[in-house]
């Protein structure tokens, strides 16, 4: 379990560490997403009951992320299956700043039009 727990968190820095084009927002907005997320009812308040289905959520996606990695269904993350979903996650990235990148030239040519 402690494994498990690890191999998580290290999967949640790799994110992190991709998404850092994002660090001028801080830790503040992070908080704030967090809050609003856990808030169900948006009073300003986090009750214990949204507290616990806040957790209970975040455990599902972890479960699922861990299924996600665990790509030959065997109850173990491996090291190789760990560098792939990371590979995975960095083309996809690329994918992505490749179409924002593409978009924002169309953008800019139809200004100058």
């Amino acid at each position: 379990m402690t494994k498990i727990v690890l191999l998580l968190i290290g999967v949640a820095l790799s994110c992190s560490v991709m998404a850092d084009h994002h660090k001028d927002r801080g830790k503040v907005s992070e908080v704030r997403e967090f809050f609003k997320m856990a808030d169900s009812d948006q009073d300003g308040k986090v009750s214990y009951s949204e507290h616990e289905a806040f957790v209970a959520m975040q455990a599902d996606r972890g479960r699922k992320r861990f299924n996600s990695m665990d790509t030959n269904s065997d109850g173990y993350v491996t090291k190789e299956e760990v560098k792939e979903v990371r590979k995975k996650m960095k083309q996809k990235v690329k994918e992505m700043r490749k179409k924002k990148k593409a978009s924002m030239k169309d953008k800019h040519s139809e200004k100058e039009d």
